[in-house]
């Protein structure tokens, strides 16, 4: 068997009267970033979000399967099967809290003294954080688009406002050259009548 004890269920302890310098896992996970020096690696100044998604990208899963010591059937049979996890010498580089030196004296034969072993149920709290982070940025990046749809909808409606407006202007200056023109003709008809009593005026004298 390659871990310490293996049981169907493990129950943690969890109280927080048991619990000491409790503090948000994503300030603590900024702060791991920042330590391996993720800005300057990059060459640009990350926000908190991007910091802590940058941790969730270092995480590198992999499938394996155990060497066999062969010392038991138990072992032998147990090498022959694919697992999933984490390797680690992999995860120290990037969250060591996870990662611990087991006792030599638990170690199978065959096995290295330096053995490492990864705390998986703490990757659990590293996991679901990132994907708050996630679920934050989302959510920031959707109340944005909304704010531009709505912005993007103002527009419309002041481009739509802005047509009618010139349409009712074309009417209005269309109807006044029509009013202009029925003045024209108007004034021609006076002075037309004018010109025609003038010359009866001057007949009779």
């Amino acid at each position: 068997m390659h871990g310490i004890w293996r049981s169907d269920e493990i129950i943690a302890s969890s109280d927080a009267r048991l619990k000491r310098n409790i503090l948000p896992l994503h300030s603590h996970l900024d702060e791991a970033a920042l330590k391996r020096g993720v800005p300057e690696a990059t060459g640009a100044v990350l926000s908190n979000d991007a910091k802590t998604n940058w941790v969730l990208r270092q995480l590198r899963p992999v499938s394996f399967k155990y060497k066999s010591m062969g010392n038991t059937e138990e072992e032998t049979t147990e090498a022959k099967s694919t697992r999933y996890g984490f390797i680690a010498q992999d995860l120290e580089k990037i969250l060591p809290e996870v990662v611990r030196d087991t006792d030599p004296q638990h170690n199978n034969a065959g096995e290295p003294d330096d053995r490492k072993a990864v705390v998986y149920q703490d990757l659990i709290a590293v996991l679901t954080a990132s994907s708050q982070t996630q679920q934050w940025t989302l959510e920031a990046q959707m109340q944005e688009l909304r704010r531009q749809e709505e912005e993007m909808q103002k527009v419309e409606e002041d481009i739509l406002s802005s047509r009618a407006k010139t349409e009712l202007l074309k009417s209005s200056k269309n109807d006044m050259a029509i009013r202009l023109l029925s003045l024209e003709s108007g004034v021609k008809n006076v002075v037309s009548q004018l010109l025609k009593a003038g010359s009866a005026m001057s007949v009779i004298r």
